[in-house]
């Protein structure tokens, strides 16, 4: 996304005319917007429950590893969390 928000905006110097380029690059950088905070907040609960983890305060772990999930589907195949968590 990073690199179309690039050429979107040499072209809006190009052709600074263009409608298209502009709209496309306010488009882009709302998206580029939300991915970062969903990998901000994502990272956060992350290390929250890493630390909880250490700690060995496992149902706050097992929470925040699946509010991770929660932020982030697509992270299922972290290798711990919600499998890892509690005593075994």
């Amino acid at each position: 996304m990073a690199a179309a928000l690039a050429d979107y905006k040499s072209a809006s110097v190009i052709k600074p005319e263009e409608k298209y380029p502009r709209e496309r690059i306010v488009e882009l950088t709302a998206l580029l917007a939300e991915a970062k905070a969903r990998d901000d907040a994502y990272n956060k609960f992350i290390l929250q429950a890493d630390q909880a983890f250490a700690q060995a305060i496992y149902p706050v772990s097992l929470k925040n590893y699946q509010d991770a999930l929660e932020v982030k589907p697509e992270s299922a195949t972290r290798k711990h969390g919600s499998k890892r968590s509690g005593p075994s």
